[in-house]
This record gives structure tokens, sequence and C-alpha cells, in this order.
């Protein structure tokens, strides 16, 4: 029998497949490939055309040959023994004892409340605790003697069944000690065991061939991290039949308090093979430490000393070498690994660091932004951050001597490399260890194999790009304003702050409810969503010279940028383009604010002009690496201090929260390699939520089913006449106030005939589908029965998410204190002109006491857009609009996406009595 069916059979009752033991296994005894196939992978580099690429990658040498026996390794929780005694006595282990269908529980009721307690993380303990009591106390239907007595015990038999050790158990180690003795411990969960569990998640969707994508111009695409030349050159040197496991690690201290006296610095691991699709998910990251920093109960005396700061990088350092020596350990030749009922030759190599700026110093052991040579990846000095491009200069001054030291003969910026920092630092010379910014020591991120230090740190456009600068261009426009218009800064700050309130609200781009005039209270998203607004905020209000026009010029260049680096896939013409304008960008910044007098030397804008296209073809997309997927998981380790936490040792309770999850997690495991992963469902059928008025309607109905017509019964016009009563006091209100916020539902009463006449016609279209979408309607009379005549009900929704989506639309005139009428964009076929609607109402009708009904006819009130000005279409790029007569009921089923509509507060403010003008924002 071939080993690989034995260890199917074997490992289908075990949660996690292979780790752990020093068991050694020849591969040819599981590795199992004809010679054509050895023939395809020995000439998959040389059917790869290089003449695409900018510059042609080398084979790094050839692939180095696997020892002769690899070691097999499986989850820490499984007993070594009994794996290694099932390899060599198959037929022994046919007679061991059937599990129980609930393993490792007793019965059904234990198996389901456990997973109960799962699916209500927040729910402290001791609640969990009380409801035991209480069943125990009633013992019927369920007997107590089925359930756990408490919930710590059902826990421990979760964590110790069939296992030698917890799922999910940190271990502390001592990594040094402070002046007064106190111990730094470092705790952790195995590296491997983590890995193990990314790959028994996701491995059937999982990346592991390089993707040489080329568009129709010949030239490269960038997509997944797979298709980058960091991959390809990964790849190019693994031995035949290896599978590449891409490993990323992130860690950021977080405040896990409002108060900001509690932080913790917690490190996660995932596995650049999962698709961008599926990276999102929860699972798709591990906790695998936290940093402790005992030197926290320090005073900021004692903390303000250059010994200090350097133990504070060596623990640091020392943290992640014990997280790391499993990677590098295996780099070399990899391991084998079982998954199903097949065994697998995996190689771990490090991708990346994504991480923020001040975290990427603190990896390369580097200085700060206000440092002589600020940037992680090049020589530049301080004082050339706001340069472009670096010509020949001629001068005898020190600035002049410097600004040669730091380029190449080629007048390129000097790379960062692990070779020119150590001969700096073997130099012994303090100055030039100084003008470098480096500090000598330990560095734990050295030595993975094809991944460079200095080329492992890409510059987040997220955190580096959008939440830095914009909160630069921010804080400089309102220096701007204060210096160049002295006595009118107050009414044109004042202005701003009402056009930001009027500003409308979707879902993707949430403005904050407070002032926005205050940026330093706003977090990096709420400034992000300032930023994509700010340009038509400002608009027509900088009136001297020609304030406006750089202004837009320096706001359209950061919102194209922005744009391009969200899609998910960028050709080498995007890439040049982003290059292109992020360099414009830097140069109309400058222009803008260099007679304010603040400091326009920023790194973070350094980084972004010139070393953002790099990483993008080193890594792929800038969505690969961005942090903000890893500022999400944040969230999890604030709940669990908020509801479950220790508050005397919070590390510890929040490792004890996490033993937790990972134990439920042991509940969903999957074994088979085909099982597939699904993304977020997405509704199968469209979905009404909320009410705001409804209406008793006539139908009449023809002999073959067809409705002949839809009328407004007695009941039904007496509710409109109240409704319209009810919101005259909306109607008073300023026509920009209106169309800032939405058209009032007075308006749409009014026509509530031409609705009827709409959905009589949308009725017959979809073979008199009636609707129903709610669980109670008023009473109202019947009709007879077999007369043809019948009573329907006509209602007006809040909001509805079409089938197959998971956006939602609204049309409510009052939510959370916001009226919400969405803008829409409607499919139109490829290359046709775009159409854009305003959403009225959102309406449905259905029989009474029906729940057989379909959502097949949802539709939509809607009122067109048109161009405010044909000779003008676009302004700042964006369409120039204003609303036409035209309306019509529509099928949800047509929207295509919520565009954000903003008005022209400035033609407004000057021209009341004119119709509102709007951009359609086109940089969201």
């Amino acid at each position: 029998m071939p080993l690989e069916d034995s260890v199917a059979e074997d490992f289908v009752d075990f949660p996690f497949h292979a780790a752990g033991s020093e068991l050694e296994t020849d591969l040819a005894s599981f590795q199992d490939f004809d010679e054509t196939d050895a023939q395809i992978e020995e000439s998959r580099s040389s059917d790869m055309p290089a003449d695409d690429e900018p510059e042609p990658i080398q084979q790094v040498g050839p692939p180095p040959r696997p020892k002769e026996k690899i070691p097999m390794l499986m989850h820490s929780t499984l007993d070594p023994g009994k794996f290694s005694d099932f390899l060599v006595d198959y037929k022994a282990r046919l007679g061991r004892a059937p599990q129980l269908p609930f393993h490792p529980f007793p019965n059904e009721s234990y198996h389901a409340f456990m997973h109960f307690v799962k699916e209500h993380p927040k729910t402290p303990n001791a609640f969990w605790n009380d409801l035991l009591k209480w069943f125990q106390a009633r013992p019927v239907p369920v007997s107590a003697q089925e359930l756990p007595k408490t919930l710590a015990e059902g826990l421990a038999l979760l964590q110790t069944s069939s296992t030698t050790k917890k799922v999910g158990e940190f271990t502390s180690n001592v990594i040094g000690k402070m002046k007064d003795g106190t111990e730094v411990k470092v705790r952790c969960r195995n590296t491997m065991d983590c890995l193990f569990e990314l790959l028994v998640e996701f491995y059937p969707v999982m990346l592991f061939e390089f993707d040489k994508k080329v568009g129709v111009d010949g030239k490269r695409v960038y997509g997944e991290y797979n298709t980058g030349s960091w991959w390809e050159r990964q790849v190019l040197s693994l031995p035949h039949l290896a599978k590449l496991l891409a490993v990323e690690v992130y860690s950021d201290a977080t405040q896990l308090d409002g108060g900001g006296k509690v932080s913790e610095h917690p490190i996660y691991l995932s596995l650049s093979n999962i698709p961008l699709s599926f990276r999102n998910k929860p699972k798709s990251k591990v906790l695998v430490a936290f940093v402790e920093k005992p030197w926290q109960k320090l005073s900021r005396v004692e903390r303000d000393n250059d010994s200090h700061r350097e133990f504070v990088r060596d623990m640091y350092h020392l943290t992640y070498q014990t997280i790391f020596k499993p990677i590098k350990d295996y780099q070399e030749f990899g391991f084998a690994f079982v998954l199903g009922s097949h065994m697998h030759h995996f190689i771990p190599r490090m991708t990346c660091f994504p991480g923020d700026m001040q975290e990427h110093y603190v990896i390369v052991r580097g200085g700060s932004t206000a440092s002589k040579s600020p940037c992680n990846e090049c020589m530049v000095q301080y004082h050339f951050l706001h340069m472009t491009r670096f010509e020949d200069e001629d001068g005898d001054d020190e600035l002049a001597s410097i600004y040669h030291t730091m380029l190449n003969v080629d007048h390129t910026l000097k790379p960062r490399t692990e070779g020119l920092m150590n001969a700096i630092i073997a130099s012994g010379s303090k100055e030039k260890i100084k003008t470098a910014s480096i500090h000598p020591g330990l560095n734990a991120f050295s030595g993975f194999i094809l991944s460079p230090l200095y080329e492992s740190i890409p510059s987040d456009y997220f955190m580096h790009g959008i939440a830095g600068i914009n909160k630069h261009i921010f804080d400089n426009l309102m220096i701007f304003v204060e210096k160049e218009y002295k006595g009118t800064a107050k009414d044109l700050k004042e202005t701003m702050g009402n056009r930001f309130r009027s500003m409308p609200r979707i879902d993707h781009s949430r403005l904050p409810t407070n002032s926005v005039m205050d940026s330093t209270n706003l977090s990096h998203k709420e400034r992000s969503a300032i930023t994509l607004v700010l340009l038509f905020a400002v608009h027509g209000s900088l009136t001297k010279k020609n304030h406006m026009t750089l202004f837009a010029n320096m706001m359209i260049y950061h919102l194209q940028w922005q744009k391009l680096c969200r899609t998910t896939e960028l050709p080498e013409s995007a890439v040049l383009e982003i290059a292109e304008i992020t360099e414009e960008f830097c140069l109309a910044f400058v222009a803008m604010f260099e007679n304010i007098g603040s400091e326009l030397q920023i790194p973070k804008l350094h980084m972004i002009v010139h070393h953002l296209t790099d990483s993008i073809r080193r890594f792929g997309i800038p969505l690969n690496w961005v942090t903000s997927m890893y500022e999400h998981f944040h969230h999890y380790i604030k709940n669990d201090y908020k509801y479950k936490g220790n508050k005397r040792d919070v590390v510890k309770g929040l490792i004890s929260c996490n033993e937790r999850k990972t134990a439920f997690a042991f509940l969903d495991t999957k074994f088979d390699e085909s099982t597939q992963c699904n993304i977020e469902d997405k509704l199968s059928k469209t979905r009404f939520i909320g009410q705001q008025y409804a209406f008793t309607v006539i139908q009449s109905s023809h002999a073959n089913g067809k409705v002949e017509s839809l009328i407004l019964s007695p009941v039904g016009l007496n509710s409109v006449a109240n409704a319209r009563k009810h919101l005259q006091d909306t109607e008073n209100t300023s026509a920009l106030t209106r169309a800032s916020l939405g058209p009032t539902m007075s308006s749409t009463l009014n026509q509530i005939t031409q609705i009827l006449e709409n959905m009589q016609i949308r009725l017959n279209q979809t073979d008199g589908v009636i609707l129903d979408d709610s669980d109670t309607e008023p009473e109202f009379e019947e009709g007879q029965e077999n007369s043809g005549v019948s009573y329907r009900y006509l209602k007006f929704h809040n909001s509805v998410i079409p089938a197959g989506t998971r956006y939602k639309y609204n049309a409510c005139h009052s939510s959370y204190s916001y009226t919400r009428f969405s803008n829409v964009q409607l499919y139109a076929p490829v290359g046709s002109p775009s159409i854009f609607v305003k959403v009225l109402g959102l309406v449905s009708i259905s029989k009474r006491m029906s729940n057989s009904g379909e959502i097949a006819g949802a539709s939509a009130w809607v009122q067109f857009y048109e161009f405010a000005m044909p000779e003008r279409k676009c302004i700042y790029g964006c369409p120039y609009l204003k609303l036409s007569m035209a309306k019509m009921l529509v099928a949800v089923d047509e929207f295509d996406k919520e565009v954000m509509m903003i008005p022209d507060f400035d033609h407004a403010e000057k021209n009341p009595a004119d119709e509102i003008r709007y951009f359609q924002n086109i940089y969201l």
C-alpha cells in the first residue's frame, strides 16, 4: 500500500495534519512524479520570456539540491509517538477504537453548547457559568449531565483531548534583564504551528507558482504577490517539486483603552500565498507573540537616555529572533507536511515586513524622521527630501559635499544595503554612523534567503502616503490660510467647516461627525475621507492670485495616484504613470506651501515619490502590503481586553482569550485539501431594510393575470395626506440643504400616482410577481376574492441590498440625524456614457399575509442627472451635473455602484436662485 494512502487513512480524525516531530522521511518515499512532469519543471524558467522585464532577472545559481532526508513535521498538538507508530505499523492502527461522532465532546448537547459559546465571543465566562447553573437547576428538557459543570471544564476538555499540548498555547522565555533585575520575557506561540494552521485553512486557494502576467502591449501586469519579481526569484531558487511558503510578519503598538494608559505590542503572522480576496478574513492572520515592555513602568527621566533606547532595541530584536528561528532553520531545504491524502514539500521564505514608518525604523535599527538620513531604503539626506530629481550641482559648501556623497555616479540615490551598513559600522567612525542614521547591534530581520533587509520594508501607501501626507496637506492648508488671508481667515475656516458638515455621507467614505477643522483628534480613516472631498470644500474659497489653481493641481495629482494604488491590477504603463503623478504632486506640494515657513522635508513624501514603484515591481500591487488589513485585527484584541481581559496582567488575559479562540477553531478544522474556502457570503435575494410609509392600493387584474391598474384606495389617500402633513417642516429648509442631504419624502409622495403607473408596468414585465418583504402589515378591508379586484400594499423602505451584492442603497429622510438618499451609477454597455441617478424612494408592493413572494421586481423611484454645462462637461476631472426633470421607476438590479455627488457650494452661495449643480467625485 502506498504511504500516501495510509497517511490519508490516519489523518482523517486528526485536527491538524502534520508538524512537530523529529521524524525523518525520505522524499523519494512519498513524492511520485513521472518524467514528463520532471521535464516541465526543468524547463519552466527557460519558457519565460525575459525581454519584457525592465531589468532581466538572472537565475540565482543552480537550484540547491535537497538533502537526502528532510524533516517531516506535524502540529505540536499531535502525539509524535502515535504518528510514528502509525507509519511503522499501519495494520495495528486499524484496530483502534472508533471516535465518538461529537469528539472530543461526549454528546450532541455538550457539542452544541460549546459552539454556541464560540459564536458569542464578547460574552464573559461568568455569564456562561451562571447559565450552566441555571440549566443544572432545570434539567428539563436538557439533562444537566449532558452539559459541562463549568465553562472551564468544557474548555479544558476541548484543549487537552488527544493532545500533549494545549491548542494555541503560548510559552514564556526570558530574553534579558533590566538594571533593577526585572526579567524581560517573550510570550509567543510555536511559529510552525501558526504556519500549519494557515495551511490547513487556506491551502485550496493558496498561490504557489509564479504568475508572469503580460498585457496587450507585451509588458508586465502586477497583481497578487506572485506576480512580482521577488516571487520569481524565490521560485527559481527552489528545488523541484518544492512549494514556496511566503511568510509575512506585522507588528505595531495599539492602545487598548480609551484613555491611552494601556497599550500592547502584538505580532501577527500571515502567508502571502493567500489571495487578496481572502486576506481580510479573521483566520488569515495569526497572533504569534507579544512584545513585552516592562520598562513602561520607568519614569520619563529613566527612559530618556541612549543606553535605555539601545536596550529596548535589543529586546525587540531578541523577541523577533525567537519567532524567526524556525523559519531560518527550514528556509533552505524546507520540511514535509501532510494535507489530506498527500504529503507536500514546503520551503518557508520571508516576504516582507508591512508596517508604518516608526516600526520600520525599529526593524532596520535606524533613526527617526528628524535624523540626518531618515529614509530606510536609500542614503538621501534630510535637506534633500523634497527633491524629485537629482542633477549635477556645483558648490563648495557643506551641503554640496553631502549632496554628492549620497548619489551614485549616474546621479541616482545610493540604496541602503546590509553590506554598506556593515562597512560603515566596521569603520568605527561615529560621524559616518550618525550620518547614516543606524544603530549597531543584533538585527533579527537579516539573514533571510533572497530577502535583503532594506528591500523587505515596502512603503505602505495607506499609512505613509494617504494618512501621513493627508495630515500634512490639511495642517499646511490651515497655516496657509492664516498667513495669506489674515483678515478673512476666520470666516474662510467657518465656511469650510459648514461645507464639510453639509457633505453627503456614503458607506465607503464616512466623514467624521465632529469638527474637522482640528485634525489632531482625527483617525487616519477620517483624514482619508476628508481628503477625498477637500478639493470640493475649498472650491472657490482661495480667491487671491493663483492660489486655487495651485491647490487644485496639487489635490488632483494626490487623488489620482491614490485611486491608481487602490486597483487590483497595475500594468507597467500604470506603474510609470504613478511615478509621474507622484513626482508632479511633490512639485505642486512644494509650490503651494513653500512660503508658509513650514518644513517641507517630509520622509513619507520622499518614499512615495522614489520607492513606491520599486516596491510594486517587487511585491505586486500596493494593496498586498497595506497595513490597514492588520490594523483591523487590533479590534479583536481591544474587545478581548474590554470584555474578558485580565486588567492586572494584560498580556496574560489577552493570551488566554487567544488560546480560547484557537481552541474553538479546533472544532471547525477541515482536513480535506479539496475543501473550498468561501469569501464573504452575498445575499441570494434582494433584502429591504426598514419601512417609512405604507399605503393601501386597489389592484385590478385581467383574466390573463396581467395587472390592469393600480390606484390608491381611500385609506391610502388618507395615509398619503397624513404623511405630507408630517413632512411639511422639511420643505422649509434651504435649497442648498435639501440638495446636499437629499430630496424630501413629501415631494416623492406627490408623485405616487406616477409611481403606481410605473409599478404596473414593472409587475407585468415580471409576470405579475408580487413582492413580500415585511412580516406585518396594517389592517385594511378585504376585496372580493373572485372579482379580479384585490387589495395590495405599497411600501416605501429605508434601504435595500440587491441580490448578489453586499452594497446597501438608502432612501431615508431620517437616519441617525442625516438624510441618506443614495446617488447611483446604473449599468451601461461598455463604451456607453455613464448614467447617474438619485434614489428618491425604494418601493415594493405585496399581498397581505403572503410568505411566498420574491424580490425579483424590487424597484427604486429615481431622478436622472444631466450635464450642467454642455460646453464644459467636467471640472477637476469630475462630471459636472445637475438634476433633470426625468423620473422613472427602475429595478434595483440595474444599480452598478453608489457614487458621491458633492454640491457646488461656491455656485450655490453666489447664485442662490439657480438650480444646484454637482461634482461626481470620481476619486473614490
